[in-house]
């Protein structure tokens, strides 16, 4: 995976020459690798977490420069920014087809984040005492 984790690196360092097709592919690897990601953190051994979350941080990190440095770029806000790409009369049919799918998909795929559960919820479901007998279970007991 650290390979395909230095190509997507390297594709957020040249976003500035990103077209409507490479923004799509751009978009597709992030979500095929957070995937990967994610289910590693889900269903990997302990060392497989562990790297899952570092190589997770990672690319948070190169993501937030990214668009730090674009915004920067553009002198405007984060909320300059939704409104601007919210626009269609700002892009051709082209960019546009391109910016909504890859909104889609963006949103695809932060629902489907939010619906997983992290394997540390995932344990402390499974450490839960099972049927604990209480006081009030006496008549079970005879």
């Amino acid at each position: 995976m650290e390979d395909k984790i230095q190509k997507l690196e390297e594709l957020y360092e040249n976003i500035s020459d990103l077209t409507p097709e490479k923004m799509e592919s751009v978009v597709g690897e992030s979500i095929h690798i957070f995937e990967q990601i994610l289910d590693k953190l889900n269903s990997g051994s302990p060392e497989e977490r562990e790297k899952a979350s570092k190589y997770a941080e990672r690319l948070k990190v190169q993501l937030e420069k990214q668009s730090k440095k674009a915004l920067g770029a553009l002198k405007i806000s984060n909320e300059e920014l939704e409104a601007f790409t919210s626009n269609r009369s700002n892009f051709s049919d082209a960019e546009w087809e391109a910016l909504s799918k890859a909104k889609e998909e963006l949103n695809l795929y932060r629902d489907h984040i939010k619906n997983t559960k992290h394997i540390d919820e995932i344990e402390k479901e499974h450490s839960k005492p099972k049927g604990a007998r209480t006081k009030n279970a006496k008549w079970l007991a005879g």
